[in-house]
């Protein structure tokens, strides 16, 4: 199913692809394929081709000692989207397969739509 979709999908992912800076677009799609990741798509904006995705999301389910995770790892829009209505959805989506929180590694930003604590920055040192 993938594969089908990416085309349309893969536009408006590569910024958030690029901002990570750990994958290249081929390796998300093998990891959504391999079932390593989940794809979202917000319905698209138009039904004819060319086909223009509201937006997408990419999440990955993290299990720890004491809680399950979804986390939304990739994210992107045509600047259409309705994020808190797909916040909402991929809340209800973790819950209902047993997750105990959902959370997004990005820009402060999100926050407005997850409603959630803040736990503070995520900080790098690129070691080169």
């Amino acid at each position: 199913m993938a594969d089908v979709v990416w085309p349309w999908v893969e536009p408006c992912l590569v910024p958030s692809i690029r901002l990570a800076g750990t994958h290249l677009p081929v390796h998300v799609l093998e990891h959504i394929q391999a079932g390593r990741a989940q794809l979202y798509v917000q319905a698209p904006v138009s039904a004819t081709p060319p086909f223009e995705i509201a937006a997408c999301v990419v999440t990955e389910l993290l299990h720890y000692p004491l809680k399950r995770v979804c986390r939304v790892w990739l994210a992107g829009s045509n600047g259409e989207a309705d994020w808190q209505g797909f916040v909402d959805l991929l809340a209800r989506e973790a819950k209902a397969h047993g997750y105990d929180a959902l959370d997004a590694i990005g820009r402060r930003g999100w926050n407005r739509y997850f409603k959630g604590k803040e736990l503070g920055p995520v900080v790098v040192k690129e070691l080169a």
